[in-house]
C-alpha cells in the first residue's frame, strides 16, 4: 500500500499476475536472459503472450519486458492496450540508482473509471549504518497522480529481514500516506 510506483499508477506490475500461464527461462548467455510466456484463456483473460530480456554487464543491469492485450485482469473490461515497461539500474557501490517506465494506457474497470498505468520512476538506494534504505518518485503521465516511497529494511537473522516502508501519494488534490511494517523471509 505505500509503493510510490503502485500509488501513482506507474507500476510494471500493474495490470496484476496471469493465472494460467506457461512460462520458458531462458539460459544466461554473455548477460542475456530472456523469459517468454503463454498466457492460456480463463474466466478473466483472453489468450496474450509476454517476454522479458534483461541485460547485466558488472554494475549496469537493464530489462525490457511486453505483454499483448488481455481482457478482464482483476475485473478489467478488455484492455485497449498492450503492455510494456523498461527499466536500468547502475550500481556506484555506494548507492544504486534506478530508473524506469511503464506504458498500459487505457485499462478501463467494470464500473467504467479508465486505469492508465503510464510513467516513469526514479529511486535510489544506499546502505547507511547497516540498513538499505530506499528513496522513488513516480509521476504518471496521464494524470496528476504521483508518490514517493521511503523503504528501510535490514536482515535481522540469516535469510530473513525486518522492513519499514511509508509512503505518500497525491492526484488531483487528495492526499494519502501509508505505512507498511514487516518481515521478509527469502529462501
Amino acid at each position: 500500500m505505500a509503493s510510490a510506483q503502485g500509488n501513482a499508477g506507474v507500476a510494471t506490475w500493474g495490470p496484476g499476475r496471469q493465472t494460467s500461464s506457461l512460462q520458458y527461462f531462458a539460459p544466461e548467455v554473455n548477460g542475456f536472459k530472456a523469459q517468454v510466456a503463454f498466457n492460456a484463456e480463463d474466466s478473466d483473460n483472453k489468450v496474450n503472450y509476454a517476454i522479458g530480456v534483461t541485460y547485466t554487464a558488472g554494475p549496469l543491469s537493464a530489462a525490457v519486458t511486453a505483454e499483448t492485450a488481455r481482457f478482464g485482469a482483476l475485473g478489467y473490461v478488455p484492455a485497449a492496450n498492450s503492455f510494456s515497461s523498461i527499466a536500468a539500474s547502475y550500481d556506484f557501490k555506494v548507492d544504486k540508482v534506478m530508473i524506469g517506465y511503464a506504458d498500459g494506457s487505457n485499462i478501463e474497470t467494470t464500473s467504467g473509471l479508465n486505469v492508465v498505468y503510464k510513467g516513469a520512476t526514479i529511486g535510489v538506494v544506499a546502505p547507511i549504518a547497516g540498513y538499505n534504505v530506499d528513496l522513488n518518485y513516480s509521476k504518471n503521465s496521464e494524470s496528476t497522480a504521483a508518490a514517493t516511497e521511503l523503504f528501510v529494511n535490514r536482515e535481522v537473522y540469516k535469510n530473513t529481514y525486518g522492513y519499514a516502508d511509508i509512503g505518500h501519494a497525491e492526484a488531483n488534490g487528495t492526499k494519502a500516506t501509508a505505512y507498511a511494517i514487516g518481515v521478509i523471509y527469502t529462501f
